[in-house]
């Protein structure tokens, strides 16, 4: 299943955190990636075995542990991106460093085995921006722009089933 979110904002990315909220009863069957403008991030992968849930999880490169050294059920809490990721796969939040906040940011969930169902409860994108100056001749203020919460919330009736890999 997927989940967009899409930001007028014209902003350029500083600091990006990604928050979710997701019942499911096997978090081991799960990747979870993040993209936005061609670029992905996997930030979960098939991580907890036959553990339950991703329960208020802040994802942020400055975290303390990343989410694969943790046992489920996991959260609430902040952690690193998956330090395992596919082959070609990259884990850091920093990739979106730089980057138009404005556009669509897609939260992609694959459950890759058959058998039971999930639902994504809650998925926002955080983090800091500093504004876009439309006039040429201006030079860029140093405040940044809080982006919290943009996102999606209660997004009950969303689930998604297993597909088989």
């Amino acid at each position: 299943m997927s989940s967009t979110i899409t930001v007028s904002e014209n902003a350029f990315i500083s600091d990006l955190n990604v928050f979710i909220d997701l019942t499911h009863t096997y978090m081991g069957d799960l990747d979870i990636f993040l993209e936005h403008n061609g670029t992905q991030v996997q930030l979960f992968n098939q991580d907890g075995y036959n553990g339950d849930n991703l329960t208020g999880v802040l994802f942020d490169d400055e975290a303390n542990i990343a989410i694969d050294s943790w046992s489920p059920p996991f959260g609430p809490g902040t952690f690193q991106t998956d330090s395992s990721p596919d082959s070609g796969e990259s884990r850091l939040l920093s990739d979106f460093n730089g980057m138009n906040l404005s556009g669509d940011w897609q939260l992609l969930i694959v459950d890759n085995y058959r058998g039971d169902a999930g639902q994504l409860n809650t998925f926002r994108i955080e983090g800091n921006a500093h504004s876009v100056q439309n006039n040429a001749n201006s030079v860029p203020e140093p405040a940044t722009a809080t982006i919290l919460f943009f996102g999606l919330a209660g997004l009950a009736g969303s689930g998604f089933r297993r597909k088989k890999k």
